[in-house]
């Protein structure tokens, strides 16, 4: 069951009759964890809304910055 639960996008898997410490613990690193892909999901959405506002020549121009630099990284 806990594999099957850490395939499935489980952070962590708690057995029945844990302490509080032993459940507290996981949700404290959940939020942390939610917290951190939201930031990212948030950055990711600004730059793609940016780079929607650029015109097809400014578009051109970046494409071939990114190619003459190697890609992001």
């Amino acid at each position: 069951m806990a594999v099957r639960a850490m395939k499935a996008g489980a952070l962590d898997f708690l057995e029945k009759q844990c302490r509080d410490q032993q459940l507290w613990e996981p949700i404290r690193d959940a939020l942390k964890y939610d917290e951190k892909k939201r930031r990212q999901m948030t950055h990711r959405s600004k730059i793609q809304q940016r780079l929607a506002r650029l015109s097809p020549g400014e578009r051109q121009v970046f494409d071939r910055l990114l190619t003459s630099a190697g890609g992001l990284k």
